[in-house]
């Protein structure tokens, strides 16, 4: 599983690689940064995400089979920064 990142982040989910190490520091594998540019003034929301199934695993190293079922949890962490 994973998210779709774009090259750029304004309004919509970008793939910023400094935010590997904010999404790091709180226990989260992956993530990327998002500008509202729509808001004045714009608002930077930077989200770190993961999943995992019930038991730990990350899901993105799973391997499903035809048939099975395979529940799988997202956790996500929003950190919003106002623009100057």
């Amino acid at each position: 599983m994973h998210e779709v990142k774009h090259q750029n982040n304004f309004n919509q989910l970008g793939e910023v690689p400094t935010m590997f190490q904010e999404c790091a520091e709180r226990g989260l594998k992956d993530g990327g940064s998002l500008i509202n540019t729509n808001s004045i003034p714009p608002v930077v929301y930077i989200i770190c995400f993961e999943y995992e199934d019930e038991h730990g695993n990350d899901c993105g190293q799973t391997e499903v089979i035809d048939g099975e079922d395979h529940v799988c949890i997202s956790k996500n962490y929003i950190l919003l920064r106002l623009e100057h």
